[in-house]
Parts: structure tokens; sequence; C-alpha cells
């Protein structure tokens, strides 16, 4: 009996232990700065995951996420003098030793900046220490990762990854679960990155910003009045059902600016795009989400830093008109306290 009794409680520690592989990291304080050494401190924002993500990944990739890896997970910012460096989310991955877990390092385009295995059983695992294994991963975005899968998933491409026979098995479970861990956190976790984005971008345009506190209401009359008469019922190409907005405070709560975010698409063009302004409307700062498609738009668009409402636009081009739209739309938010 008491052997029972024993084999059954070593049962459920196991299954405890497993269960803990789709949470959180085994050793944070150690993990994190390893992958980020640069970081001085870090935080984590625990979500739910749910049948809406699970949903989501598989509408993305030809397989998705086990029942089991569902409900309460942790992903860790790791931060530098209260900046935020990049995100460390672990994952868990089926492979033929068992259960590989993968601690995943991105920045915030959710681009890969390092990984490590936090499990692993499979002999070939110091494989993927090697530089020119890393090297083809590391950098990778979610679209880059699944080019070096087959279409349907269950293979890597051929020489994808510069591995022998031995190692195919575990480099194709390791680009699995890196789709899955982006699409996983692109999901649950995509409030929060909005956030940490605007955060990182509004602190870039000026240092003594303190607080991005999210507006609850971009467009209100006023705006859709403005935009209407200004840009015309044919728009700028911004998308507005998808724009963000933040008011930014300093250190004293003072307000000094707002930040905008929207998605604009002009052919050939689908951007995401980060507006700064000043506390009197005039624009300090723009970013794109990744990197810019071609050095001509960049100079065009950011040319336009110092502009504001009293600019003249001598003509109605694409460009002209996105910033026409973008300034209007941070010189007049919608008249609603910001969500605290």
């Amino acid at each position: 009996m008491k052997t029972l009794v024993a084999l059954l409680t070593l049962l459920s520690l196991s299954h405890r232990v497993d269960a803990q592989a789709y949470c959180a990291l085994r050793d944070p304080n150690r993990q994190i700065f390893e992958l980020f050494p640069q970081a001085d401190s870090f935080r984590s924002i625990v979500r739910t995951i749910g049948e809406a993500t699970r949903q989501d990944v598989a509408e993305r990739l030809p397989f998705t996420l086990h029942f089991n890896e569902l409900g309460r997970h942790t992903v860790y910012v790791a931060q530098k003098e209260g900046q935020t460096l990049g995100l460390v989310h672990v994952r868990s991955e089926a492979s033929r030793w068992g259960l590989v877990e993968v601690a995943w390092a991105f920045d915030l385009d959710l681009r890969v900046h390092g990984f490590l295995f936090q499990r692993c059983r499979d002999r070939s695992k110091p494989l993927f220490e090697l530089s020119e294994v890393r090297s083809r991963v590391n950098g990778k975005n979610f679209a880059e990762l699944e080019e070096l899968l087959e279409p349907d998933g269950m293979a890597l491409r051929a020489e994808a990854l510069p591995l022998p026979e031995r190692g195919l098995a575990l480099g194709t479970a390791l680009v699995r679960n890196g789709l899955k861990t982006i699409a996983t956190t692109e999901s649950a976790w995509a409030d929060d990155i909005w956030q940490l984005r605007a955060e990182s971008v509004a602190r870039r345009a000026n240092a003594t910003i303190r607080e991005v506190v999210a507006l609850r209401r971009l467009y209100g009359p006023e705006v859709r009045e403005a935009l209407t008469s200004a840009i015309g019922p044919n728009g700028s190409g911004v998308v507005r059902a998808e724009s963000r907005g933040w008011e930014l405070l300093d250190e004293r709560k003072a307000w000094v600016g707002r930040l905008l975010v929207t998605r604009w698409q002009h052919s050939p063009y689908d951007l995401e795009l980060y507006w700064v302004s000043d506390e009197h409307g005039t624009l300090t700062a723009v970013e794109v989400q990744g990197a810019w498609p071609d050095p001509d738009l960049r100079l065009a668009i950011e040319s336009n830093v110092g502009a504001n409402l009293g600019a003249h636009f001598e003509c109605a081009g694409s460009v002209e008109l996105l910033v026409h739209e973008v300034l209007l739309t941070l010189e007049r938010p919608a008249p609603e306290s910001p969500a605290r």
C-alpha cells in the first residue's frame, strides 16, 4: 500500500512539473540575464491562453497549441534603466525524446534575439550551440522562420539549417516551437506589446516622458469631421479601425504630447508607423515597425519631422495626405480622459 501511495505521489509531482513547462521559466533570475546580458531588471506579465488564442495560432500555422498548453502563462520583459530590451517566453514542444522546452528571447518586433533549451534530452542538442546554426535562427521574424519549414510544417526544408541527419528532428521541433511562441505572444499579449512598443518609441523621442497612457477612443466626432473635410472621402490610406493613441506625460504628470500608431496601406506598402508630437502639435519623431521598405520612402516621411498644422502642404501626394491626417488626429483627440 505504501508503495502504491508513493507511486501515485511521484506521478502527481511529475504531472505538476510537466504542467509547469507550459507556464514559466524555471530560473528567471539566471535565464533572462543570460538571454539579455545588458539587462538590469525584469518584470512579468501573466495572461490566460484560451481557445481564442489556440484558434489564432491554427489560422497562421498548419499546427496549433495542444489543449495542455492552455491556461495561465508568463511573458517576461527584460529592461535596462527602465527601458524595454525585449521579451522572454518559454514554451514546450513534443519531440522523439520527450518534451523540449525552449526559452525564446524576442525584440519588440518579435524577431528572435536568442534562445536556450530549458529542457532537452535530445543527444543532438550540442549542435544548436554552434554559431552557424544559431545565426540561421537569430534575427528572424515569423515569416522568415516559417520559410525554414516545409509547407505542412512537419519537417525542415532542405539546407534550412546546417545540421547533420541526427539533428534534423530537434531542428524541426525548435522552429515549430519558435513559430508557435511568436503567434501565441502576438495573440495573448497583443495589448501589452502595443503598450511596450509605444513606451519605447515615446521615450526615444523624449527622454523626459514617464507615463504613456492609452486613449480609450481616438476618433471622436470632431476628429472625424476634420478628417473628412481635409482629407476627403477617399482617405489617405490610413486604416483608422487599427489606429491607436496615447497621451504622453512627464515626471510631473504634465502633458507633453501624444503618440499615434497608424497602419498605412498604399500600394505597394503596408506599414505600421509610430508618430510622436509635442504639446504644440509639432511632429517630433516617426518610426516604422520593422524595417523601412526603401530609403526614398523613409526620407519622404521623415522629412516631415518638425511639421505641424500650420505647415503648408503644396500638393496632395500620398505622403502629404498621410502626414496631414496624422497631424489632424494628433491635434484633435477624442474628448475623453485617458484610460489609466
